[in-house]
């Protein structure tokens, strides 16, 4: 089964809600999916938020060579954060889907 890295913009309940469709149907398809929203919530402890833990388990999970990087780009601009994580997606010589 194929892994997707799903990256998207966060930034208000629209584009989360639509960043879980995609991932709703993308599992219908066969594909194991890393949504970053989620796995974010593994980085609260005791109250706090362990920023550079959650950095560092996006980059690998983003430059992992098993991992298919795919960024939502839907909108009329582009999310920073999609287009972070795209760079690093390109730059570590894997194939990405915009």
């Amino acid at each position: 089964m194929r892994t997707l890295y799903l990256a998207g913009g966060l930034f208000n309940a629209g584009e989360r809600l639509h960043n879980l469709y995609l991932e709703k149907y993308l599992k219908r398809l066969g594909y194991e999916i890393i949504l970053p929203q989620r796995e974010a919530l593994r980085f609260f402890k005791d109250g706090l938020f362990d920023v550079a833990d959650l950095v560092k388990d996006c980059r690998d999970s983003i430059t992992n060579p098993r991992h298919l990087y795919v960024g939502n780009a839907d909108g009329a601009d582009a999310d920073s954060g999609t287009c972070v994580e795209y760079g690093m997606a390109i730059t570590s010589s894997r194939q990405a889907i915009v």
